[in-house]
């Protein structure tokens, strides 16, 4: 247990899930990870940093469980909580931050479109999706 909180801290490994330190590795791990059955999604189709059931949008996961429901519980009551928001995106852990707010929304908006998830993975969209993002980010 105390080498678990140790990697939380460290931001090595959230909720099993090993934390992005490059853009590479986020869009690689939003890619990998998602599909159109386990994306964070409220019943309404919108994207949500924390579900009732655990599971967490592209952000989400890579943010603590803290941080996540503190940002759930502030969309609730503003509803401008995408990182391009300058007070949620402030709040991010440095490593976030350093990728670019603008990258960032790039990844949020890959997420948050139904259209750009199939039963495996990406769909059509998705993959144009992917591609406009490395074409303006890397």
């Amino acid at each position: 247990m105390l080498f678990y909180i140790y990697n939380v801290i460290k931001n090595q490994n959230i909720m099993g899930h090993k934390v992005s330190k490059t853009k590479e590795e986020l869009l690689e791990n939003t890619i990998n990870h998602f599909n159109a059955n386990n994306r964070a999604t409220d019943r309404w189709g919108r994207c949500q940093y924390l579900t009732e059931d655990g599971r967490r949008c592209a952000i989400g996961r890579e943010v603590s469980l803290k941080l996540a429901k503190s940002i759930n519980l502030a969309k609730s009551i503003n509803q401008d909580k995408t990182v391009g928001n300058e007070e949620l995106f402030n709040s991010l852990p440095q490593r976030l931050k350093d990728m670019g707010q603008n990258y960032l929304l790039s990844i949020q908006q890959l997420h948050d479109s139904g259209l750009n998830w199939n039963e495996t993975g990406l769909s059509t969209s998705g993959e144009s999706c992917v591609e406009s993002i490395k074409s303006r980010h890397f």
